[in-house]
């Protein structure tokens, strides 16, 4: 039995709902809510690799940590994503996006890219190359990402303003439940058309749908609702 903790005084959870990024070599990528440090680092607000042991390998913060921690802005309410073999995405409750080297998170400060995403984001991400969908509290944005030697990324299309959850990919849609007003939507995943709106009643922050056999599934209160994929 193996066990990781992060090394803070108090705070840097790992709570992100989406979990740890698996790696193809079997290393693990998560990352970390807000500690309470202000001078020495202390692992708060990090994407931190790990080896299959748990063992520290890697990490990376942004260069305002210290502002992130002391404004309670969670840099870990959404986990990491993988990209392509080597190319990780990271974005949290202040709505900037980082890309980082899976082999070198490059520290303090060691982003290969980074732009504003939106307001705020948190749950789990979807990649469907070359677009990765974020959850933001002021709709579901769609990212175009640039794998080549330079990476980057572009905001390709914004659905309408509310509070996403963690969206899923299937049959060319985009599926993400709106937490506040417990409707169901689906997107066209390419220009974001709504092609799908249907009320599901009392949701649970964080609900996601799930597809399978030609239908997706979501949990709604104590019901769990099916709906045919055509």
């Amino acid at each position: 039995m193996f066990a990781y903790q992060v090394p803070t005084g108090r705070g840097g959870g790992i709570w992100a709902p989406s979990g740890a990024a698996v790696g193809t070599g079997g290393d693990l990528l998560v990352s970390t809510g807000n500690s309470f440090a202000s001078s020495v680092f202390d692992y708060g607000d990090s994407v931190i690799r790990l080896s299959p042991s748990l063992q520290l390998l890697d990490w990376f913060a942004p260069s305002d940590w210290v502002a992130l921690n002391n404004g309670d802005t969670d840099l870990g309410s959404v986990g990491p994503s993988l990209l392509g073999p080597d190319l990780v995405f990271q974005i949290g409750k202040d709505g900037n996006g980082y890309l980082l080297n899976r082999s070198h998170l490059g520290g303090v400060g060691g982003q290969l890219f980074t732009s504003r995403v939106c307001g705020s984001a948190y749950g789990g991400n979807a990649y469907a190359p070359p677009y990765l969908y974020v959850p933001c509290t002021d709709g579901l944005v769609a990212l175009k990402v640039n794998l080549g030697p330079n990476p980057s990324f572009s905001v390709s299309w914004k659905g309408p303003s509310f509070r996403a959850g963690p969206p899923i990919v299937a049959r060319g849609a985009v599926w993400v439940l709106d937490v506040d007003s417990g409707n169901l939507n689906a997107f066209n995943a390419t220009d974001g058309r709504s092609i799908f709106s249907h009320s599901v009643g009392s949701t649970v922050r964080f609900a996601t749908p799930s597809a399978g056999d030609g239908r997706v599934f979501v949990a709604a209160g104590t019901r769990i609702l099916s709906f045919i994929l055509s």
